[in-house]
């Protein structure tokens, strides 16, 4: 059986933090263990660098941004966008900076509130594109945007968001109805770095009348359809439609750690714009996250084991066959 020990598959965008974590100060950020510090230069380009100085291992994250570069809280060392040392400021001037004075830095996108770094082959990043949200940036859609944090490893928090059969029973507090325990068939629209499902829906009374809209006087139609998506290595999607009302629910799970992981979610909405629905809008995702939680974080670890599954796991297991295919063929190129 395949091994399903926890691994980044490198040669993909991920996103480290919500682009209003970041001010005039560097911040830490970790990709499964590995330490990066971003920081936002004085002309407002994000820049992400391994987060150790050389000289005595100092994390540049307690440090201050000094123009386009980033110093050294313990010494001082000034290292600049591209990773080189550019000062160091016990030197005397006619004294050459080592060539080895210098940390790794990374491709950096700033796209839908989100720093996205690559960190894996750096030629690779500018052919690989971003996964995209076109509702994003489209006229009549309201976005909120929030983080949620798991003891988990982030596949089983990224399985758990394409997850179409565990509502009735994990969410019967919130949206989850009774009587659609069973999934109707599905199929299972494949792409190279994907897979999305469509099933029909009915969902409880209390959660459909969230989709009204004030002042029209039309209803919410009763029966809908529901989407779920991923997009490897760690981005889910559900969509949920009645008639002209669309929910969108993304989750883009960065793993922190093998057994910590944050979701930076997106709520996307064509219905009730305005300001004011936000905080319940958050309030909601965090209860649906907070029941989830209770599952998640003690679940078995995901790693070589029988499980049994089922139809209506069929997406999931899809992920896991192209998650390991990637994984593979990483390990074969050494």
């Amino acid at each position: 059986m395949a091994n399903l020990d926890v691994a980044l598959l490198p040669n993909h965008w991920y996103a480290i933090a919500a682009s209003t974590d970041l001010g005039s100060t560097p911040i830490a950020a970790s990709l499964l263990d590995q330490q990066l510090v971003v920081y936002r230069t004085t002309a407002g380009q994000v820049v992400v660098l391994d987060d150790r100085c050389p000289h005595r291992g100092a994390s540049l994250a307690c440090g201050q941004v000094k123009g386009n570069a980033i110093a050294c809280p313990y010494h001082g060392w000034q290292f600049d966008l591209d990773g080189h040392c550019a000062q160091i400021p016990s030197q005397q001037a006619s004294a050459r900076i080592p060539q080895a004075a210098k940390v790794a830095s990374y491709p950096v996108q700033e796209r839908y509130g989100l720093i996205w770094v690559f960190t894996g082959d750096r030629d690779r990043a500018a052919q690989t594109p971003l996964w995209e949200l076109p509702e994003y940036d489209q006229a009549g859609w309201r976005v909120v945007q929030g983080q949620f944090d798991w003891a988990a490893d982030y596949r089983r928090v990224t399985e758990n968001g394409m997850d179409v059969a565990h509502s009735p029973f994990v969410h019967a507090n919130s949206f989850g109805a009774s009587g659609n325990e069973v999934i109707a068939d599905f199929e299972l629209e494949k792409s190279d770095l994907g897979a999305q499902i469509w099933i029909p829906i009915e969902p409880k009374a209390n959660y459909r009348g969230s989709f009204n809209l004030l002042g029209r006087k039309q209803e919410t139609p009763k029966a809908g359809r529901s989407g779920a998506a991923f997009h490897l290595p760690n981005i889910t999607r559900i969509d949920i439609e009645f008639g002209n009302f669309h929910l969108i629910l993304v989750g883009i799970h960065q793993p922190i750690s093998a057994t910590t992981t944050r979701s930076h979610w997106l709520h996307v909405r064509n219905f009730l714009t305005a300001g004011w629905a936000d905080g319940g809008t958050r309030k909601r995702t965090a209860k649906l996250f907070q029941e989830d939680q209770k599952i998640i974080e003690g679940i078995a670890p995901l790693r070589d084991r029988n499980e049994i599954s089922v139809a209506s796991d069929r997406l999931q297991l899809y992920y896991r066959q192209l998650w390991q295919q990637h994984h593979s063929s990483l390990v074969a190129q050494g």
